[in-house]
C-alpha cells in the first residue's frame, strides 16, 4: 500500500549504503587482477582429460609387469597431454599479453564500431522514460 515516491525513498537509503560498501570491497577484491575472458574450451577439456588419464593410473597397483607396463605408459601420455597443456597455456598467455597491450586501441576500435547511429531515436526513448517516471512520481502526490 505505498506509492512509487515512497518505495524510492525507502529503497534510496539502502541502494546507497549498498553502493557504499560494495565498491571498496569489490576495489579491495580486483585490486591488481586482470580480468579476462575464461580459457578456450580446448585447454578446459585438456585439464579434464589430463586428470582423468592420470586418475586411471594411480588406480592400477602394478602386481605385475603387465601392471606396471599399463601403468607407464598411462603416465606417459599424461606427461606427453601436460606437454601439449603447456604450449596451448603460453599460446593463450601470448594473445592475453597482446590483447593487455592493446587495450586502448581496443577500445577506440570498438567506440567507432558500435557508435550511437540514430542520435534522435535515442533522445525520443530517453524523453519517454523520462516522463514516464515523472509520471509515476506525478501519481504519487
Amino acid at each position: 500500500g505505498i506509492d512509487f515516491a515512497s518505495f524510492t525513498g525507502y529503497m534510496f537509503l539502502g541502494i546507497c549504503l549498498v553502493l557504499l560498501t560494495s565498491f571498496p570491497f569489490l576495489r579491495m577484491l580486483y585490486w591488481n587482477k586482470k580480468l579476462y575472458n575464461k580459457e578456450s574450451i580446448e585447454i578446459v577439456e585438456l585439464k579434464h582429460e589430463i586428470l582423468v588419464w592420470r586418475q586411471t593410473a594411480q588406480r592400477i597397483n602394478p602386481a605385475s609387469r603387465e601392471e606396471t607396463a599399463v601403468k607407464c605408459l598411462l603416465m606417459q601420455k599424461v606427461l606427453n597431454l601436460e606437454n601439449l597443456l603447456r604450449k596451448m597455456m603460453k599460446t593463450f598467455q601470448r594473445q592475453i599479453s597482446q590483447e593487455d597491450k592493446n587495450w586502448e586501441q581496443n577500445i577506440q576500435e570498438l567506440q567507432k564500431k558500435h557508435r550511437i547511429t540514430d542520435k534522435v531515436l535515442l533522445v525520443k526513448c530517453a524523453s519517454v522514460l523520462g516522463v514516464v517516471i515523472f509520471m509515476f512520481f506525478l501519481n504519487s502526490f
